[in-house]
């Protein structure tokens, strides 16, 4: 928890000041979110700032994918949610090759669901990504293309009071297509965006405004994390596979099981210390081989690309 804590603080407090009551030890947990600071963005006289990939390393270290036995959503489930989805519903989804966005999620947030999205209609999605393959970012793409992984979904329908505010956040959506994503949970302005952010902005877009419940993000940032959209009043619930962080955890058994493997050999051929070098032979060796099975990565990627040690032939 302290490391977490000491990890986001390190990262906002060199980056960005001024965070929407930041750090305020005395506020409640949980409480109504401001609509009117969605009037005081400053995007449309800022530009957004350029975006360089890995600048976080907590953002590094949650990109890095695990090999997971929880099962790619199905094809039935994918052809029941374009049956059901709307433009203006709100996709909760937790990717479960990456286990540290949602264990950060619910330590910080109680969030099982680890990330936000927002339906703009005509088969497409909106969201703000920190996490490969869609990149990070803005981005657009298909339910086809976002509904293809190892996933655990929920489409939340909120009570819009009008047409016009549905077509007002779907705007909205549109326009932030190419922002960098926030790593810093930075809720002043909308220069960059994370990923409930966007999707809490474009709600309130439109002249009739939302209730979104926020929260003290580890007593650095005041944030929207993706479960507040499940407290909005009179929002309902069109399609969910359900999402429980122990179920997820224990999806990653192999990995255990070459640890501990790993662990009694290496105390077999050279006690404690083997044991422990045993351990981390054992839980990266499943790893590497999960993820080339998986998702047809190999160990250098991981190690070079996905932690930024890799860096383009433009900024070499």
């Amino acid at each position: 928890m302290d490391l977490i804590r000491n990890s986001i603080s390190n990262i906002t407090s060199n980056n960005h000041t001024g965070v929407r009551n930041a750090g305020s030890a005395a506020q409640n947990n949980s409480q109504q979110a401001p609509v009117d600071k969605f009037e005081s963005s400053s995007s449309a006289q800022t530009p957004a700032p350029e975006y360089k990939k890995g600048e976080s390393l907590l953002v590094k270290l949650m990109n890095v994918p695990i090999p997971t036995t929880v099962p790619k959503i199905s094809a039935a489930q994918v052809e029941e949610i374009k049956s059901k989805i709307k433009p203006g519903d709100i996709i909760l989804e937790t990717d479960h090759r990456y286990p540290g966005l949602q264990i950060l999620e619910k330590i910080a947030a109680g969030s099982d669901f680890s990330h936000a999205a927002y339906y703009v209609g005509d088969n497409k999605l909106i969201e703000a990504n920190c996490c490969e393959p869609s990149g990070v970012g803005v981005t657009e793409k298909t339910l086809d293309e976002f509904l293809a992984y190892n996933q655990s979904i929920e489409i939340i329908r909120p009570n819009y009071k009008s047409e016009e505010d549905v077509k007002a956040g779907v705007n909205y959506a549109y326009k932030q297509l190419g922002k960098p994503y926030d790593s810093y949970l930075n809720s002043k302005n909308d220069d960059e965006l994370y990923c409930s952010e966007l999707v809490w902005r474009a709600l309130n877009a439109g002249e009739n405004k939302m209730e979104v419940p926020s929260m003290n993000y580890l007593g650095v940032a005041e944030v929207v994390p993706p479960n507040a959209f499940q407290q909005m009043e009179g929002a309902s619930v069109v399609f969910s596979t359900g999402c429980d962080i122990m179920k997820s955890l224990a999806s990653y058994y192999p990995i255990y099981l070459s640890a501990i493997a790993g662990a009694a050999a290496g105390a077999a051929l050279a006690g404690p210390v083997g044991a422990a070098q045993g351990l981390a032979a054992g839980s990266i060796a499943a790893i590497a081989v999960g993820d080339v099975v998986q998702s047809g990565h190999d160990l250098k990627e991981l190690i070079t690309t996905r932690l930024g040690m890799n860096k383009p032939e433009a900024e070499k």
